[in-house]
């Protein structure tokens, strides 16, 4: 769990505009046990932070695939899995077939409330001419390849079950 204060800690110190540390949030609120967390996570970056739209189609995949494989409700993870038309390249085909996979699933699926809100439209949290228009990226562009943190995000987002046993959790 070490991940997420080091995730917290690269937000607050500017890295909250980067796709890394939020990814691990969400990432780190399923290994807990927090799926609704997890969405809230990547609601709050899609919200405030991330406003590029490749990036923002990774978050957008991330969140379908939180609520489809972990709340279970396939009709409101569709609008964000149909989100990953945009997204990049090496991301594409995952994102397609999840979209594919979600369809059958919303078609026999029983809810019917959606357990989440819709995605929230993107409002700068800063936006002053002071900010730092320039994004300090630790990653090769967006469009090239995925995250670094990104191959373990993905683990954790596709295993059935994510969670952490308590008596392991703070174990380093």
């Amino acid at each position: 769990m070490v991940a997420y204060d080091c995730a917290q800690a690269w937000i607050s110190l500017g890295g909250a505009r980067t796709l890394g540390p939020w990814l691990i949030s969400v990432a780190h609120m399923l290994q807990v046990g927090q799926p609704r967390n997890a969405v809230h996570a990547a609601d709050l970056a899609l919200k405030n932070w991330i406003g590029d739209d490749a990036r923002r189609a990774v978050l957008r995949y991330v969140r379908g695939e939180v609520i489809r494989r972990h709340l279970r409700d396939p009709k409101t993870a569709q609008a964000d899995l149909d989100a990953g038309e945009r997204a990049p390249v090496w991301l594409r085909a995952d994102a397609q077939s999840a979209a594919a996979l979600c369809r059958e699933e919303a078609t026999v699926s029983r809810k019917r409330k959606p357990s989440v809100a819709p995605v929230p439209d993107y409002v700068a949290a800063v936006n002053h001419p002071d900010w730092s228009k320039r994004v300090v990226e630790l990653d090769s562009p967006i469009d090239v390849e995925p995250p670094f943190v990104w191959r373990d995000v993905k683990l954790v987002l596709v295993a059935p079950n994510p969670r952490v046993p308590d008596e392991t959790r703070w174990q380093r």
